[in-house]
C-alpha cells in the first residue's frame, strides 16, 4: 500500500462529504453481493484538458478497443468513430446504449458521448466468444454530438482503452480557476485544430532569458480546471497534416512567427524545415529553432539545439553567434531557470457538481421457426424468448476545494426478466471514491473500478493509487479482487497486487509504464507477470505497444502493436499486430481438465502446482490477428475506407480429461466502407459496408446500409438494412436479411424517449438432411432516459 502526504486541513476537506460517501459504500457493498452480468457497461466518464490553447477530449472504455476510422474528417456537429471491441465476449454483452457528458462550461463546446450508436446482434461476425461459442460482430460506432458545428481531429488514445478528440476552445479558461503554477510545459504541435483553416491566435510573448526570469509554464485545465500535473499522460498534442511547403517558404514563415512573438509556432515550422532533406536553409533553420526554444523559455532544449548546431556546423559566423548564446544560457544560475511553486495567494475554489442519468428500456423478442423436409413433413415452432426490463443508474459527484478534489462514481444495471425460466440479474459496473491533490500530485481510488493498465485485466474491487515523483515520473500501486461476473462460474478466492513505474512525456514523444503484478487463487500463484506499455507520438504518426509476459508459465500473454499514420494527400493508415493467449493464463482454466473440480482449491487436492500449470499450458490456445486499414476523404461529402485482416486460433494439446481442440485455421476478411453526409436527406449520415470472409469452414458476404437523420431538432431516425450470406464447407447455405428502425425523441433537453423494431429473416438450405429452415425473429425495445446535469 502506498502512503501519500496529507495535511490536516486537507483531511478535513476530504471528510466533508463523509456521510454521503459512507451511505454510498454501504449501498454499493449490498448491491455487489448480488452482482451478475446481464448487460455490460463499457463507456467511462469523459474528461477534457486544455493543451496549448486547444481542448483534448479523452473518451475511455472499460474494455480494450481498436480504433479504425472516423467521420467526418475534420468538422461537424456529429462525429462517428468506428472501432472494435477486442474481447468478443464483452462485445456480445453490450445490449444497451450508454451516454456520458460533462458539466457545462463557457470555454468549450458542450458535447454528449454515446456508445454504441446501434446495438449489434450476435451470430454473424468473424470473432468467436470462447464462453458461448457464438460468432460476434465486434465492430461498433462511438457517437459524439456537439451542441454546434465544431472542428476536430481524432486519434487513438494513450492506451488501448481510449480515444482522443481534439477541439478548439471557445476561450482560454480563467486563470483564477486553477492553481497559480503548473508543472509540465506543453510540447509543441505541428498544427492546431483551430488552424483548420483559420490561423490560430499567436501565443503570449515570453520573457527573454536576458531579462533574468523564465516565462511562466503553460497551464492545462480540465472541466473542473485541473492542473497539467495531474494529466501527464496527455502531454503530446496531436499534430495534424499540413500542406507541404518549400524550404524557402518555411524559413519565411518561421521568421515571421518569431517576429510576431509566436515562438511555439516558430519551433513547429523550423522542425518541419529540419525534417526535410538537407537544403540551403537547413543550417539557418537549426540556429533559429534553438532561438525559438530559448525565447519560449525552454532553456534545456535550446541548449540541445545549439549543441547540435555546433556539431553539424562548427565553423563560420553562425557558429560564433551560437556559441555566445549557448554560453549565456549556461551562465544563468540554476535557481533562476526553475519556476518555484507559486507563493501568490490563490483564489478560493469551491465547486460541487452532480451529474448522471436514469434509464429504463423494455426488451421483447419472439421467434417462429419452420422446418420443411423432402418428405413433405413440416413443423413450426413459435416462442417468446425475451422479455426484460433493463434499468441503468449512473451518477457522478464532484467536490472541489482549491487543489483538492473528491469524486464519487456509481453505475449499476438491473435486469428484471419477465420469463420465469430466466433469473433476474444485477451488474455493478462502478462504485468508487477517488481523491486527488493537484498540488502534491497524487491520486487514489477505492471501490469497484475498471483496470486499464498496470497489468490489471478488467473490472475489480480494490484500491489504486498514483504519486508523482516529478512531471515525468510517477509510481503507482494496486491491490484488489477481480470481478468477472457470470463469465466466471468458478468459485475461487482470488486476489492480486502490483506496482508500476509510469514515465512521460520524455523527449515530447515517449510515454508509458513498466509493471509487475501477481495474482493468487485459493493459495496458488496463478499469475506472475511483468509487462510494459509504450506510446510514441510524433506529428502524424502514433504507435502504441504492449507486452505482458508471465514468468510462471514462461509464456507471453499479450504482445500487441497498434499504429496510425496520417500520410500524404489525406490518406490515413492503420496497422494492428496482435498475439495473445485466449483466454489469459489463469489457473482456473485447468478446471476443464479435471472432472468434478469446481475451484482451483479442488485441483490442489489431487494435483501438484506444476501439474496445474501444465494443464493451463495445454488448454489455452494462442491467437493471432493482423489488420491493415486505409481511409481517404475523397470529397466533402464522402469518405472511403477499408481494411484487410487475418486471424487464426491455434490448436491446443489438451490436458487431463480434456482433449485437444482444433484451431480455426486461416481466416481472411476484406471490408470496404463508404461514409457520406447529405445523401438521402439534408444533414443526414449514411454508411455503406461490404465485407467478404474466407475461412476453412465457411465463406460469407455481408452487405449493409444505415442512415441517420435528425428531423426538426427533436426527432432522430436511424434505419439500417443488412444482408448476410454464408456457405459452409458442408454445402449448408444460409442467407439473412435484417431491417431495423430506431426513433429517438428529445422531449426536453434532459429527457428522451426511444424505440426500436427489428425483423430478422433467415433461410437455411441443408442438403445433408434435405431440409429447408425458415426463421423469423422480431425484436423491439422502448424506453426513456433522464439526464440530470
Amino acid at each position: 500500500m502506498m502512503c501519500f502526504p496529507m495535511r490536516s486541513s486537507e483531511f478535513a476537506r476530504l471528510i466533508r462529504p463523509s456521510v454521503f460517501i459512507s451511505l454510498f459504500l454501504l449501498c454499493s457493498a449490498a448491491i455487489a453481493g448480488t452482482a451478475g452480468v446481464s448487460a455490460l457497461a463499457v463507456l467511462e466518464e469523459p474528461r477534457i484538458v486544455a493543451v496549448n490553447g486547444e481542448g483534448e477530449i479523452h473518451i475511455s472504455f472499460s474494455q480494450e478497443i481498436r480504433y479504425l476510422r472516423h467521420f467526418p474528417e475534420s468538422q461537424g456537429d456529429t462525429l462517428r468513430v468506428f472501432l472494435e471491441v477486442a474481447d468478443p465476449c464483452a462485445a456480445e454483452q453490450i445490449v444497451t446504449q450508454e451516454s456520458r457528458w460533462l458539466p457545462a462550461a463557457d470555454w468549450y463546446v458542450p458535447f454528449t458521448v454515446s456508445f454504441p450508436e446501434i446495438i449489434k446482434r450476435s451470430g454473424s461476425g468473424t470473432a468467436v466468444c470462447s464462453t458461448t461459442q457464438s460468432r460476434v460482430d465486434v465492430a461498433q460506432t462511438l457517437l459524439v454530438k456537439f451542441r454546434k458545428m465544431t472542428k476536430f481531429q481524432v486519434r487513438r488514445g494513450n492506451n488501448n482503452h481510449s480515444i482522443i478528440v481534439v477541439v478548439p476552445l471557445l476561450k482560454q479558461p480563467k486563470a483564477d480557476k486553477v492553481q497559480a503554477e503548473a508543472k509540465v510545459p506543453v510540447p509543441a504541435q505541428t498544427q492546431k485544430v483551430s488552424e483548420l483553416p483559420a490561423v490560430a491566435e499567436p501565443s503570449p510573448k515570453a520573457v527573454t532569458p536576458e531579462s533574468g526570469t523564465v516565462p511562466a509554464t503553460p497551464v492545462v485545465l480540465q472541466p473542473d480546471v485541473q492542473a497539467r500535473a495531474q494529466e501527464p499522460e496527455v502531454s503530446a498534442t496531436p499534430k495534424l497534416p499540413v500542406p507541404q511547403m518549400a524550404p524557402a517558404e518555411l524559413m519565411a514563415a518561421g521568421r515571421a512567427a518569431i517576429s510576431a512573438g509566436d515562438y511555439i509556432k516558430a519551433t513547429q515550422i523550423f522542425n518541419q524545415l529540419l525534417d526535410l532533406p538537407p537544403n540551403d536553409f537547413s543550417q539557418e533553420g537549426q540556429e533559429l529553432v534553438g532561438l525559438a526554444r530559448e525565447m519560449s523559455g525552454e532553456a534545456d532544449k535550446a541548449k540541445a539545439e545549439y549543441q547540435l548546431y555546433l556539431k553539424l556546423y562548427p565553423e563560420g559566423e553562425g557558429a560564433a553567434k551560437v556559441r555566445q548564446r549557448l554560453a549565456a544560457l549556461e551562465a544563468i544560475p540554476k535557481q533562476e531557470k526553475v519556476v518555484e511553486r507559486s507563493k501568490r495567494p490563490k483564489k478560493e475554489i469551491h465547486q460541487n457538481t452532480f451529474t448522471g442519468s436514469l434509464s429504463q428500456y423494455y426488451y421483447s423478442g419472439s421467434s417462429q421457426n419452420r422446418v420443411r423436409s423432402a418428405t413433405g413433413a413440416d413443423s413450426t415452432l413459435r416462442s417468446h424468448d425475451q422479455a426484460a426490463l433493463i434499468t441503468n443508474v449512473d451518477g457522478t459527484g464532484r467536490f472541489r476545494h482549491n487543489e483538492l478534489e473528491t469524486k464519487i462514481v456509481f453505475r449499476n444495471t438491473e435486469t428484471h426478466n419477465f420469463l420465469s425460466e430466466i433469473a433476474d440479474k444485477n451488474t455493478l459496473s462502478a462504485a468508487y471514491v477517488e481523491h486527488s491533490n493537484k498540488d502534491v500530485d497524487y491520486m487514489f481510488r477505492i471501490g469497484r473500478q475498471s483496470g486499464t493498465s498496470q497489468g490489471v485485466m478488467g473490472r475489480f474491487d480494490g484500491v489504486f493509487g498514483r504519486y508523482g515523483l516529478n512531471p515525468q515520473w510517477r509510481i503507482a500501486a494496486v491491490v484488489g479482487q477481480p470481478d468477472d461476473g457470470s463469465r466466471n462460474t468458478v468459485r475461487t478466492d482470488r486476489h492480486f497486487y502490483g506496482a508500476a513505474l509510469e514515465f512521460g512525456p520524455l523527449a515530447e514523444k515517449w510515454s508509458g509504464s513498466v509493471y509487475g503484478i501477481q495474482q493468487i487463487a485459493d493459495g496458488l500463484v496463478e499469475r506472475r507477470a511483468l509487462g510494459t506499455e509504450v506510446r510514441y507520438f510524433n506529428g502524424n504518426t502514433s504507435w502504441f505497444g504492449t507486452i505482458d509476459y508471465d514468468t510462471i508459465y514462461e509464456m507471453v500473454n499479450v504482445a500487441m502493436l497498434q499504429a496510425n499514420w496520417v500520410a500524404f494527400d489525406g490518406y490515413n493508415f492503420n496497422l494492428l499486430l496482435d498475439h495473445r493467449k485466449s483466454p489469459m493464463l489463469y489457473a482456473e482454466t485447468a478446471i476443464q481438465g479435471k472432472t468434478g473440480a469446481d475451484a482451483v482449491g479442488d485441483l490442489r487436492a489431487t494435483l501438484s502446482n506444476g501439474d496445474i500449470y501444465d494443464y493451463v499450458r495445454g488448454l489455452v490456445p494462442d491467437s493471432d490477428l493482423a489488420m491493415l486499414g486505409i481511409t481517404k476523404q475523397v470529397t466533402d461529402r464522402w469518405q472511403l475506407g477499408g481494411d484487410v485482416r487475418y486471424n487464426r486460433t491455434y490448436n491446443t494439446d489438451g490436458a487431463g480429461d480434456m482433449t485437444g481442440q482444433p484451431g480455426s485455421g486461416h481466416i481472411y476478411a476484406y471490408t470496404a466502407q463508404a461514409i457520406g453526409t447529405n445523401t438521402l436527406f439534408k444533414d443526414d449520415s449514411s454508411v455503406i459496408m461490404l465485407s467478404y470472409m474466407n475461412a476453412p469452414k465457411y465463406n460469407a458476404q455481408n452487405l449493409s446500409f444505415s442512415n441517420s437523420v435528425t428531423l426538426r431538432d427533436k426527432w432522430r431516425v436511424d434505419s439500417s438494412l443488412r444482408y448476410y450470406h454464408e456457405k459452409q464447407s458442408t454445402d449448408i447455405s444460409t442467407w439473412k436479411v435484417t431491417p431495423t428502425v430506431r426513433i429517438n425523441y428529445h422531449w426536453r433537453d434532459n429527457m428522451s424517449f426511444e424505440a426500436e423494431a427489428s425483423i430478422d429473416r433467415t433461410h437455411t438450405d441443408d442438403p445433408v438432411t434435405n431440409q429447408k429452415i425458415d426463421n423469423w425473429r422480431e425484436t423491439i425495445f422502448a424506453g426513456y432516459r433522464w439526464d440530470f446535469r
